[in-house]
């Protein structure tokens, strides 16, 4: 669990995007460059890359209801060990003012699977933390990535 008192790293990349999926697409490119640039380890790059694909796409296609006209301001602050992805939006408030837990509905018929919440269950099992608040009209998620994550499946890592 990172601990709250753990400080952020340097800020490698500050953007506002357009909530649009080619300018998430493009954000991503972005964000995996500088993650390489400072040196975080690439296979966590990728995890890293991964949460926040699934992060921004949900702000676009539910926070702002896939309306061309929102916007979205993302921080990367990172180094070698750490990575906070810091996602802003003044798009629709979480479900319940909090994240879902991102927990798969056990079935044992394939075609009873849910079609959708792939997504959160992703982010709460590669990040070490999820925070999010709502404050003043802004929706702010908060991912932090560490070098390395847990493999044992032991779920050990924070999330509030």
């Amino acid at each position: 669990m990172v601990e709250a008192h753990d400080p952020d790293p340097p800020l490698i990349l500050d953007l506002w995007i357009g909530a649009t999926s080619v300018e998430v697409r493009r954000s991503l490119g972005q964000a995996k460059q500088a993650l390489c640039a400072v040196g975080f380890d690439r296979d966590r790059g990728d995890e890293a890359e991964l949460v926040l694909a699934e992060a921004l796409n949900n702000v676009v296609e539910h926070a702002y209801a896939e309306q061309a006209n929102g916007r979205l301001h993302l921080q990367i602050l990172a180094n070698g060990e750490t990575a906070v992805l810091r996602l802003c939006d003044h798009g629709a408030e979480m479900p319940c003012g909090e994240p879902p837990a991102g927990l798969i509905r056990p079935s044992a018929r394939p075609d009873d699977l849910p079609e959708g919440g792939y997504g959160w269950h992703l982010i709460h099992r590669l990040a070490d933390a999820v925070c999010y608040d709502r404050t003043d009209g802004w929706n702010r998620l908060e991912l932090r990535l560490g070098h390395t994550q847990l493999r044992d499946g032991a779920d050990q890592r924070g999330s509030s």
